[in-house]
This record gives C-alpha cells, sequence and structure tokens, in this order.
C-alpha cells in the first residue's frame, strides 16, 4: 500500500495548460526543463532520446518533504496534548459543571482567532506564487490584516457583553466574555505567526513556538490547580497569557520577513479578501457546527449535561492531531497539482482513503475504551453508558475526513464558496435535528444531530467538488486542444 509520504512526492510532470500563479515553468532549447511548485522543485534533463529524471533531485525533495510532514503531525500533537490537558485539569479540578461554561467560553477564543483567516489563508495560498513579487511587503499586508482582525473580535466581544450580563441567558458567562475580549489578541497573534511558519515551510519554527506555548499554559494551570485556585475564567486567562510571549518573540524574531508598504496594502487586502471571506464565513459556519450542541444542550437542559457532552467530545478530539496535521499538509500538497485537474483528483483520493483507515480504529477503540476514557475525565460517571456517546462522536469525526479532504480540494481549485454552502446545509441540519432530538433524548439526540449534519455536509460538499473538478476538467482538454497562441 502507498506509504502516507509516499502519497505527497512532487512526480515530474509537464502541463500543457496555462502557467498559473503557483507553477513557474522554465523552457529553452538546450537547458533542462525546470518545473518550479509553492513547495519544491523538480528537475528533467531533455534529450533526443528520452527525459531522465533526476533522482537526486527527487530524493532530497522527497526527504525534505517527509521530515515537513512528521514536523507538522508533531506540531499539532503538541497544540492538541495542549488543548486535552487544558480541558482535563479544568474538568478534574472544577467539575463537569464548570467545564461546559470553559468549553463554551473557547469557543469566543475560537471564533475571534478565526476573523484573521480572511487575510492569512490567502496568504499561506499565494505567498510562493509568482504573481506576488515583493513577498515581505505581501506579508506585512497580511500582518496588517491580523492587527484589524484582532481589533474586530475585541469590538464585537465588547458588544456581545451587555446582552448576556441583561439577558441572564447562561448565567454568570459575562464574565468569561470579558477574559476573551481582554486576551483573545494574544490568541489571534499566535495563530498568525503558526500560519505563516506553515507557509513558508518553517515547520520546526512553528513546533519551538508551540512547545514555548504549552509549557506555560501547563505550568499556570497545574499552579492554580494544585492552589485550588482553578475556575474556568482564570483557565482562559492562562490560555490568553500563554499565547503572549512566545508569539511576540515570534514577531521580534522575524520581524525582517514583513515590510510595511502602504502603497500596495489596498490591493493586497482586496486580494485577500476576495478569497479569504469564503474560507472565513465556512471557517464560522464549521466552528457554529462543532459547538452548537454545547450551546444547544445549555439552554434546553442544563450545565452538567453540557459538561458531561463536552467531556464526550474531548475523548474523540484525540484524534485532532492526526487529522489537523495531515491537513496543514495536504493544503499545499493539492496547491501544487491544482493546474492539473485529474493529478488533483487522483491525490484527493488516495489522501482521503489514507486517512480514513485509521479513523476506522480509532471508531473502534472508543467503542471499546470509550467508558475507561470518560472516568478519567470527569469523577463518578460510572453507568452513565458515556462509552457509546463517545463512539457515535468518533463515527462523526471519520464521516468528517471526507468533508476535510474535499474542502482542502476545492481551495486547490480556488472555489471555496461551494465549501461554505456545504458547511451552511450541514449547520442547518445540525440545528433542525437538534431542536427536534435534544429535548426529548437529551445527549443522545445531540450526538445523532452533529451524526446527520456531518453526513449532509460531506455529501453535499463531495457532489459540489465532482462537479467543479469535472468543470476544470473540460477546460484542461480545451486548453490542450487549442492551445494559446504564443507570440
Amino acid at each position: 500500500m502507498t506509504s502516507i509520504f509516499e502519497l505527497f512526492k512532487y512526480r515530474p510532470t509537464v502541463s500543457t495548460t496555462r502557467p498559473s500563479r503557483s507553477t513557474a515553468i522554465q523552457i529553452s532549447d538546450d537547458a533542462p526543463l525546470k518545473i518550479e511548485t509553492g513547495i519544491g522543485r523538480v528537475s528533467l534533463s531533455d534529450t533526443h532520446s528520452g527525459s531522465n529524471l533526476d533522482s537526486t533531485s527527487v530524493s532530497n525533495n522527497v526527504r525534505k518533504l517527509s521530515t515537513n510532514a512528521t514536523l507538522a503531525i508533531l506540531d499539532q500533537g503538541v497544540v492538541s496534548a495542549t488543548s486535552f490537558f487544558t480541558m482535563l485539569t479544568v474538568s478534574r479540578a472544577c467539575g463537569a459543571e464548570s467545564l461546559a461554561y470553559f468549553s463554551l467560553g473557547m469557543t469566543f477564543f475560537l471564533v475571534s482567532t478565526s476573523l484573521q483567516l480572511a487575510f492569512v489563508a490567502p496568504y499561506t495560498l499565494l505567498i510562493r506564487s509568482s504573481s506576488i513579487t515583493d513577498k515581505k511587503a505581501f506579508a506585512g499586508s497580511a500582518f496588517l490584516g491580523s492587527i484589524f482582525s484582532a481589533l474586530s473580535a475585541m469590538i464585537i466581544t465588547a458588544l456581545l457583553y451587555p446582552a448576556f450580563l441583561f439577558s441572564g441567558v447562561v448565567p454568570g458567562f459575562e464574565k468569561l466574555i470579558v477574559v476573551v475580549l481582554l486576551f483573545s489578541p494574544f490568541s489571534i497573534l499566535r495563530d498568525f505567526a503558526r500560519k505563516v511558519s506553515f507557509a513558508n515551510m518553517m515547520m520546526s519554527t512553528a513546533l519551538r513556538l508551540d512547545i514555548a506555548v504549552a509549557i506555560l499554559q501547563v505550568a499556570a494551570l497545574s499552579i492554580l490547580s494544585q492552589q485550588g485556585l482553578l475556575t474556568p475564567a482564570n483557565g482562559l486567562v492562562v490560555v490568553g497569557c500563554a499565547c503572549a510571549l512566545p508569539a511576540c518573540y515570534w514577531i521580534a524574531s522575524n520581524r525582517t520577513q514583513f515590510r510595511l508598504h502602504f502603497e500596495s496594502v489596498t490591493g493586497h487586502l482586496k486580494t485577500m479578501w476576495r478569497l479569504g471571506k469564503w474560507i472565513l464565513l465556512e471557517n464560522f459556519l464549521a466552528i457554529a457546527g462543532a459547538y452548537a450542541v454545547h450551546w444547544m444542550l445549555i439552554l434546553m437542559l442544563d450545565p452538567e449535561s453540557t459538561g458531561l457532552f463536552a467531556a464526550c467530545f474531548l475523548i474523540v478530539n484525540l484524534s485532532s492531531p492526526f487529522l489537523q496535521g495531515m491537513g496543514n499538509i495536504i493544503a499545499p500538497s493539492f496547491a501544487a497539482v491544482s493546474e492539473s485537474p485529474k493529478l488533483l483528483h487522483r491525490r484527493y483520493s488516495q489522501t482521503t482513503l489514507l486517512i480514513l483507515l485509521p479513523m476506522i480504529l480509532f471508531v473502534v477503540s472508543c467503542y471499546l475504551f470509550g467508558e475507561f476514557g470518560i472516568s478519567l475525565v470527569i469523577k463518578e460517571t460510572s453507568n452513565l453508558g458515556l462509552g457509546m456517546i463517545v463512539a457515535l462522536l468518533a463515527f462523526r469525526a471519520m464521516i468528517g475526513v471526507i468533508s476535510i479532504t474535499t474542502h482542502h480540494a476545492l481551495i486547490a481549485l480556488q472555489a471555496p464558496e461551494g465549501s461554505f454552502w456545504c458547511t451552511l446545509c450541514g449547520l442547518g441540519t445540525v440545528i433542525g435535528v437538534g431542536i427536534f432530538l435534544i429535548p426529548k433524548h437529551g445527549i443522545y439526540g445531540g450526538v445523532l444531530a452533529m451524526i446527520a449534519g456531518t453526513t449532509v455536509e460531506a455529501s453535499a460538499i463531495f457532489i459540489w467538488y465532482l462537479i467543479v473538478q469535472n468543470e476544470r476538467s473540460r477546460e484542461s482538454r480545451e486548453t490542450k486542444t487549442n492551445p494559446p497562441n504564443r507570440f
């Protein structure tokens, strides 16, 4: 079977389609043919007797990519382990109800951090493009977009404070809103540093950054827990503060990569926004889909049920290092072959299969050991039947693999708007089914709503991808049949 690293080899291919922003092709009569992609370079020696592959160049590219893939998964493992330890510490020290409030507070951190995707995600896709001549200025514009996102997050959070204070929908939640208002900019800055590092294939830099955040966060939480001072609000303060120092150090250390060229900022931000707005909206919907059931449970049932559901969700999130780590790899990998719909479809199919296989084993493991895992997260949860909920949530995560890989494929095809509408359909399904099932079946109703929503989203996004992929294939064939005139 094809190994996970073999899948992402950069196979030397000569495309007869027009050169794109992400692929530069240099050809001369007696010089080697060079194809430069956004990640690596492949050389072919073209002779009258045939083409001989530069095996040394390919070997170096594969070795470098394998190292980057390992570092990307390791980095995501550090991030996910830190998140797991944080939730586990809050749960063990404060109980299920406090875990519910902390989880809901983290949704605001996630939404605030996601605001900058409108500028950072297009930067990740375009920074190695040949159309970006001044890369430092482009990075500087992305940084200004990130600052604008942080200010927007603070304004939006400030406007939400009186709504929670006077409505009393979730009693006491206004205190967490204040924490998010003050400390979310640090989380945004840390996420910006990570994404820029990944975009420039600086995997070791991202890993060092996240290790520093992990050490600070784990140490502070451990001290608060031992002293009996840990609360949901204090936990969110720790999450924000742990991001501050490493992120500021990263900005200071990498300041030479940025240049503020105010004459080009407007043009850069418009370019980023054209693509990034769809990625931003789709990510908002993805967060809403993941945490809609949390909010419906606390509004329709009680904080304790929400906390138990959050604990089950925490166990299933053990798959995040693998899923998100692979996401960090497949995004540039799909972009590298985006000019060839046939190659992209082949890579998409292989990637989806190779990610699904380990997820099947994960579902089986959750079914067998889910109840034991819950007993480690929350005390006094025996005989509640939560192990089956863990298994069902893992099954939902397995279905979601199709959405993850297809989403990246659509971005590579520069058609992210379809992903947005499909995610919207999934969210609507979660809310509709949840409103009907949660009052009758409690936590089980929420889990079934999530499975229904994920199934609808995965089916819709896959159908949309097939439509777009067939259209791109037809355009590619027409271009080969009628190549553009060159003078």
